[in-house]
């Protein structure tokens, strides 16, 4: 209105008071659409630019994946054809590739997926047998898995449990002294229910002169997982002046909740 009335004191020939005003707010609204129609263009032109690169990038991802699941599947492919063919050469030589392809096949294995009991045991079974041919003669193992274990494939082991176990005693542990060799226990006994239980143990002689150093994956992250899987597993390690040993008890009392679907 301040507008209306500095035209009537300039002499400017103008419309009524009501009719200026509804003539300005019409005005107004039509500058109000323009605006928001621009800027809802250059809103809808940014969303799809920054929509077209999201894409771009999950390509990208995409592609990197498939081309990191592509690798291990034609590495396995690959040594699992050389393996079959050394067998005609060396029945030695097929059995030590094909420990090789296990530990292989077990690490390219997600750890969100369900990694049975048969497959860590497998896997346990190929890392021995690879120890022993790098230290050949020089390697003291009393191994006392139950082969049986090979067969329960119902029930859940987290990945790189059992196996980060028996690592820890090849780090921190002698395993060259033939008077105290390492042993290694894993079998199944069964409860009163009939219930399967798992019971897993080490013992190795320790060794004064390494300095230990945290790992990302040591025995907190392996407690940690047994309390989110079992409920009622316990994990028991015993320190004595010259031996370290663990004990494992994991009681299967049913499918729990927590474990991932095959």
């Amino acid at each position: 209105m301040l507008r209306y009335f500095m035209l009537l004191i300039a002499e400017v020939e103008t419309q009524s008071p009501w009719s200026y005003m509804v003539y300005e707010l019409m005005r107004q609204w039509v500058f109000l659409i323009i605006t928001f129609t621009v800027w809802g263009f250059y809103a809808l032109i940014k969303a799809l630019q920054a929509k077209q690169r999201t894409e771009a990038s999950f390509d990208r991802l995409r592609i990197v994946h498939n081309k990191g699941q592509l690798s291990p599947h034609f590495t396995l492919n690959l040594i699992g054809d050389i393996s079959a063919k050394s067998l005609h050469y060396s029945p030695e030589l097929f059995e030590d590739i094909n420990h090789f392809i296990t530990i292989l096949r077990y690490a390219y294995i997600d750890t969100e997926k369900f990694n049975s009991l048969s497959a860590e045991v497998q896997a346990i079974l190929a890392y021995l047998h690879g120890q022993k041919l790098r230290f050949e003669n020089a390697i003291y193992i009393q191994d006392e898995i139950d082969r049986q274990l090979l067969h329960f494939e119902e029930l859940y082991m987290p990945k790189l449990l059992l196996i980060t176990l028996i690592e820890n005693v090849f780090k921190h542990g002698i395993f060259q002294d033939p008077s105290y060799p390492v042993l290694i226990e894993a079998k199944i006994i069964y409860g009163k229910s009939g219930i399967p239980i798992l019971h897993f143990s080490t013992q190795n002689k320790i060794n004064k002169n390494l300095r230990l150093a945290k790992g990302k994956f040591g025995l907190e992250t392996v407690r940690n997982l047994l309390d989110y899987f079992f409920e009622y597993a316990t994990l028991t390690p015993t320190v004595s002046e010259d031996t370290y040993s663990l004990t494992l008890t994991i009681p299967y009392e049913e499918s729990y909740q927590t474990w991932p679907d095959r």
